[in-house]
């Protein structure tokens, strides 16, 4: 074959005739493009020409810029000093709008601190608010529901956090109405529900626990946990020392079932049913411990609840004054647990409903 020879001159086919064609470029309005703010004074202040960004102006900024924003805070302490004020975030308690990450250098250096008199932050519209390596304290009023945190539809995380000594009428840390709420290694103790929830109320969502510990919380149902008709899920924990004044020392899920794996629930006082869990949804337990715990005037020393299965777990000195002092509950499936130790004045390890089934089991003392 000869070489393809090329023409100099386009032929009339490659004319461009009229107007040439431009390029198209989308528009950048509209796009979602997340900003990182450094806060630089630990003051509680609203100042645009002072020269620096507090943790209220960066709230604010982020809430004005599309995206999950993050900011990020320096070693220190971050009081919350202007108080009482609405839901537009120049006053009162912090007010997210959109999905944001607040993140600290750790909970030990980091702390974002109340005034007794308020929430610290409440969470508005379906974004999600994230919480990393800080601590959240001091913070709430018993006229109001999440301490610490308030979420309508919200979905709230902790990611190596603290928070302790914080109140309210429901959730002591947080209180979450319809969205997730995922804790990860982290220490919630010493928080206050009136209501509700020592440490967290959750309402139609869920909620994930993971490596963390919940111990040293009160509240009327749910000492540390409390659960309207949100499954709640944890793994690898402890929920441990915490009050109930009527049901549920440590956990108490009304209507969906709780799901605990290399759990330990121990030391936990509840008034009526649920020493340390009370569960009307149902409970699933792997690996897991239920110990010392203690119903005062009703049923279920350790565990009261409408099911309950267990592999691999243990029940022992759980104690109630009337029915099952390590398990109360209508029908109850064990493999390979041991049932030990437990008090109560019908069934003192073990009180059915209606079924009983034990698989490699061992009931003692």
């Amino acid at each position: 074959m000869s070489p393809r020879s090329w023409s100099s001159r386009p032929t009339k086919s490659h004319v461009a005739t009229g107007r040439p064609k431009r390029l198209q470029v989308e528009p950048l309005e509209g796009r979602e493009v997340p900003a990182t703010f450094t806060v630089t004074t630990f003051a509680d202040i609203v100042d645009p020409a002072d020269g620096r960004l507090s943790l209220r102006e960066a709230i604010s900024r982020a809430n004005t810029n599309p995206g999950a924003d993050t900011i990020l805070l320096k070693a220190g302490t971050y009081a919350q000093s202007l108080t009482e004020g609405d839901d537009t975030n120049t006053l009162g308690d912090f007010d997210v709008t959109d999905s944001l990450t607040i993140a600290g250098v750790g909970p030990a250096a980091t702390v974002i601190k109340g005034s007794r008199n308020d929430r610290l932050f409440e969470a508005f519209g379906p974004i999600d608010l994230r919480f990393n390596n800080l601590t959240l304290r001091d913070a709430g009023h018993v006229f109001i529901d999440g301490g610490a945190i308030q979420a309508t539809f919200a979905n709230i995380s902790l990611n190596n956090c603290v928070a302790a000594n914080n109140n309210s009428n429901r959730g002591g840390v947080i209180n979450a109405e319809n969205g997730a709420v995922t804790v990860r290694n982290s220490r919630l103790f010493n928080n206050l529900g009136h209501f509700e929830g020592g440490a967290i109320s959750v309402g139609q969502g869920s909620l994930f626990l993971d490596r963390s510990t919940v111990s040293g919380n009160l509240a009327n149902s749910g000492g540390g946990i409390f659960s309207e008709a949100a499954a709640v899920t944890i793994s690898r924990s402890t929920v441990a020392l915490n009050t109930a004044l009527f049901t549920g020392g440590g956990i108490d899920s009304e209507h969906v079932q709780v799901t605990l794996s290399n759990t330990s629930v121990r030391g936990n006082l509840a008034d009526l049913d649920g020493g340390g869990v009370a569960a009307g949804g149902g409970i699933v337990l792997t690996n897991c411990s239920v110990t010392g715990n203690r119903s005062t005037s009703e049923r279920g020393g350790g565990i009261a609840a409408s099911a309950a299965t267990a592999r691999g777990s243990t029940f022992s000195g759980n104690s109630c004054q009337e029915f099952g002092g390590g398990i109360k509950a209508t029908v109850i499936n064990l493999t390979n647990c041991t049932v030990s130790g437990n008090t109560a004045l019908e069934g003192g390890g073990i009180s059915a409903g209606d079924l009983a089934t034990l698989t490699n089991c061992t009931v003692s003392g």
